[in-house]
C-alpha cells in the first residue's frame, strides 16, 4: 500500500484497516469457488451459510463434500472456522426429512431448530412465529421504555412521541416484514396491538381510527377499525 504524499495520517490509516478490509475481501471472493454448482454459500461480513435442496441421501453426501471443500480452503487461507458458531438447520415441512449428521474434520456440527438470517429468524419447519413473538416482545420493551421516558402526554409531545415510536418501536414490527408477514388473525392481532397500546398512550379517549389519524400513523396489519 502507497504512503500518503502529506505527513498527516489519520488513525484508520495507522491502524491498516483498508488494507485489512482489502484483504478480507480477496480471502472471501475465493470461497464461493470451493462449493458445487448446486450448493449456495452467502456471505455477509464475517459470517457464511452454505445451503441446498437435499432430495436424497446422495445430496447430503455432496453437501457433505462441500463442507470438507470448504475446510480444505480455510486451511489454505489459514482462517478457520470457529466451531462454536458452526451449526447445521434442516428447513422443511416434510413429516419424515432426510437427516445426516454432518460434521468438520470428524467432529458432528450442532443441529439447531432455527436459524437466523440478517434478523429474521426462521425455524425448522419454515415458520417465522418465532420471530413475530420475538419482535413483538422487543417492541413491547421498548415501547414501555418511551412510556416511563416521556414525563407528559399533552397534545406538545405528540410530534416527540410519533418521531420516537416509529424510530423505536415501529421499526422492530417492520423491518423485512415482507419476508415473515403473519398470515394468521391471531398473530396480526398481535403485531397490530402494539401499535394500539402505543396510541393509546397519548390519546386514550379517541378511537383507534381516530388515534391513528391523530398521529398521521397506518394500521400495521389489520384493517381499519374502531
Amino acid at each position: 500500500m502507497a504512503k500518503p504524499r502529506s505527513g498527516y495520517r489519520s488513525p484508520r490509516e495507522s491502524r491498516g484497516t483498508p488494507c485489512l478490509v482489502l484483504l478480507c475481501l480477496c480471502y472471501s471472493s475465493t470461497m464461493p469457488r470451493a462449493v458445487s454448482q448446486c450448493s449456495t454459500l452467502a456471505l455477509f461480513a464475517d459470517d457464511a451459510k452454505c445451503y441446498r435442496t437435499i432430495r436424497s441421501a446422495s445430496d447430503c453426501v455432496r453437501f457433505q463434500g462441500d463442507i470438507d471443500n470448504l475446510v480444505e480452503w480455510s486451511d489454505v487461507w489459514k482462517m478457520a472456522f470457529n466451531m462454536d458458531k458452526c451449526s447445521v438447520c434442516t428447513i422443511t415441512r416434510k413429516r419424515n426429512p432426510i437427516i445426516y449428521d454432518y460434521n468438520i474434520r470428524g467432529r458432528a456440527l450442532k443441529r439447531v431448530d432455527a436459524q437466523r438470517d440478517l434478523g429474521v429468524l426462521i425455524t425448522c419447519d419454515a415458520r417465522f412465529n418465532e420471530h413475530i413473538y420475538a419482535q413483538e416482545n422487543k417492541a413491547n420493551k421498548m415501547l414501555g421504555f418511551i412510556r416511563h421516558s416521556l414525563s407528559s402526554r399533552s397534545d406538545q409531545f405528540l410530534p416527540t412521541f410519533r418521531s420516537l415510536y416509529v424510530a423505536l418501536v415501529r421499526s422492530h414490527l417492520e423491518y423485512a416484514s415482507e419476508i415473515w408477514s403473519p398470515k394468521s388473525v391471531t398473530l396480526i392481532k398481535l403485531i397490530e396491538g402494539v401499535q394500539r397500546r402505543a396510541t393509546r398512550l397519548l390519546l386514550p379517549n379517541l378511537t383507534y381510527n381516530d388515534r391513528l389519524q391523530q398521529l398521521k400513523s397506518s394500521p400495521i396489519g389489520l384493517p381499519e377499525r374502531s
